[in-house]
């Protein structure tokens, strides 16, 4: 069963995954686990990678973008998560994100800076109207993922609360995949001895949780089919 309280047969609901979207989602199976998870969380030390599904137009994304120069490929998106003191400024978003260039309004404080690396992946060559990318992050700003890539205007397929209704899709889902979690070294051997080990920082030995494939129905919107093995660059 899920929740807290004395019981020691429960599951504890470790980080969100939004309702429209798919993928990993972790439990802990005990308190101490949870604990150390959270706190590797709290500690920006877990690695979350999703698949998305976007229009192929890229170039206001990459124009936003800088290239991450140690990994090739890979581009960092950053933006300013606002404070607002009036609900209504949000339009019906929970999380307001504006570039790093653009002046915060005077209603607004800066929550924190969040940012995430993205890359496009390739697809078959019938598939020319979406693209596909990878995206990975260790901050868990809420709605983080839709609200950058929205901010960039190049919104999630299906997001129709960050993007618009160009494109939603029939099932009301959001063209978003946790594929894969990554955990420090320590929080894994914690979870497989069963232990009370502390935690020691800096591990660069990951422990993931995958997802085998993506969505089916990503096959019935967009073409897309396949399994996503896992990449550690």
């Amino acid at each position: 069963k899920l929740g807290g309280g004395p019981d020691e047969d429960v599951l504890l609901p470790l980080h969100r995954l939004d309702q429209p979207c798919s993928g990993v989602l972790l439990f802990g199976k005990t308190k101490l686990a949870a604990t150390h998870i959270t706190k590797a969380w709290k500690r920006n030390q877990v690695e979350k990678r999703y698949h998305c599904v976007v229009s192929p137009d890229l170039d206001r994304l990459v124009e936003l973008s800088t290239t991450v120069e140690e990994e090739g490929s890979w581009y960092r998106l950053e933006g300013q998560a606002l404070k607002l003191s009036d609900d209504s400024a949000r339009q019906g978003r929970p999380t307001l994100i504006l570039p790093m260039t653009t002046d915060v309004p005077d209603a607004a404080a800066i929550a924190k800076t969040c940012s995430i690396d993205w890359r496009p992946l390739p697809l078959r060559q019938q598939i020319r109207q979406h693209a596909m990318l990878e995206v990975k992050c260790n901050q868990g700003t809420r709605h983080m993922v839709r609200a950058l890539m929205s901010m960039a205007r190049t919104p999630l397929r299906g997001d129709l609360k960050y993007g618009t209704a160009e494109f939603p899709l029939l099932d009301e889902s959001v063209a978003l995949h946790a594929s894969s979690i990554r955990l420090p070294k320590s929080v894994g051997q914690l979870l497989s001895k069963g232990g009370g080990k502390a935690m020691k920082d800096g591990d660069a030995h990951p422990t993931y949780f995958q997802a085998s494939a993506l969505p089916e129905n990503w096959k019935t919107f967009f073409g897309i089919t396949g399994s996503r093995r896992r990449n550690q660059r």
